[in-house]
């Protein structure tokens, strides 16, 4: 499945490189990020977690984006409080520059970047916690699909309508029960009425 020889990390870090040597700066990018909130639809989903606490262990974010970018984003929203963990990729300044770093190296899944593997990450949380009832996995991209294999009959992978994650389920046969999803109001919906059940 690994495509991109030069990986989305280095790919990034690069890019921002050829931002900072254009005069881009981090006041402008953390501008830019102040443009771009959570939607409604996910905050109003936050605070249903939240509403629910006594049936939710931790919410927890895993992303191949990077630190310095999820920051920017929970402290637009001040979504901050709702997050236990953040699993990313290490970003920082360095004399004017934002880089970027991998999470870890990725030398033993095929299905996932060189920089992270989702699915490894995920049995990390798993074994941090005892007894952990369900699940539900909110996912679009490839690097999703190696976690979602490894998710239980019990649990829930909600896969973006017509975005890899859902098509590489549809292809193959995984335990957990497949919710699609289109945007954030029909994420929400959809969210509802699994917490209902």
């Amino acid at each position: 499945m690994k495509q991109n020889q030069w990986g989305w990390t280095r790919t990034m870090d690069y890019a921002l490189e050829v931002l900072h040597g254009n005069g881009v700066s981090q006041h402008d990018i953390k501008n830019g990020f102040s443009t771009i909130p959570l939607t409604e639809s996910m905050m109003k989903i936050l605070d249903l977690l939240q509403q629910e606490s006594s049936n939710v262990l931790e919410n927890i974010i895993v992303s191949d984006a990077n630190t310095v970018y999820i920051d920017y984003i929970l402290e637009t929203s001040n979504a901050n409080q709702y997050f236990s963990r953040i699993f990313t990729n290490q970003a920082e300044w360095e004399n004017g520059q934002l880089r970027v770093s991998p999470y870890h190296n990725n030398d033993f899944c095929n299905m996932c970047p060189d920089n992270m593997c989702k699915g490894q990450i995920y049995e990390e949380i798993f074994n941090d916690f005892n007894n952990i009832s369900q699940i539900i996995y909110i996912g679009d991209g490839r690097g999703d699909f190696c976690p979602s294999q490894k998710l239980r009959s019990c649990d829930y992978v909600f896969a973006r309508k017509n975005y890899p994650l859902e098509k590489l389920i549809a292809e193959s046969d995984i335990e957990a029960e497949m919710v699609s999803w289109i945007d954030g109001i029909d994420l929400l919906s959809k969210f509802k009425e699994v917490l209902m059940k």
